[in-house]
């Protein structure tokens, strides 16, 4: 797997070129950043339909050794206890969520106080 450095993230409404990582305002409400995605020259993925939690006590998408592997692969830091199991980084405490296709990972995280304000993009993987 290769980290990119540049690529294109459309949030529903505006396009960023962007060097390694992303942190910025929503342009809208749900219906306008569920259509947000990360391009790589001609591979694209939307990122809201296809995620998967990266913070979850049920274990729906990745058991504990899972998630340790990630952490190691992402560098991430894996905080566990008793209920939850989750991947963070410094400074963005809030869930993560990894979407993936045959081509791209990627890795963000909604943030705000109430309800989603801002997106932060960890990173973007070429498979």
């Amino acid at each position: 797997m290769e980290k990119i450095k540049s690529y294109t993230y459309f949030d529903g409404e505006k396009t960023f070129k962007v060097e390694d990582t992303f942190q910025g305002s929503l342009s809208g409400e749900y219906d306008v950043f569920s259509k947000s995605f990360v391009q790589v020259g001609l591979d694209k993925i939307e990122l809201i339909k296809n995620s998967k939690s990266l913070h979850d006590s049920q274990n729906r998408y990745f058991n504990l050794e899972q998630l340790k592997i990630m952490s190691n692969i992402f560098n991430m830091n894996l905080i566990k206890d008793e209920y939850l199991h989750s991947l963070t980084v410094k400074g963005h405490y809030h869930g993560f969520e990894i979407s993936e296709d045959d081509h791209l990972i990627v890795i963000y995280s909604l943030e705000g106080t109430k309800a989603p304000e801002y997106m932060f993009i960890y990173g973007v993987w070429k498979k």
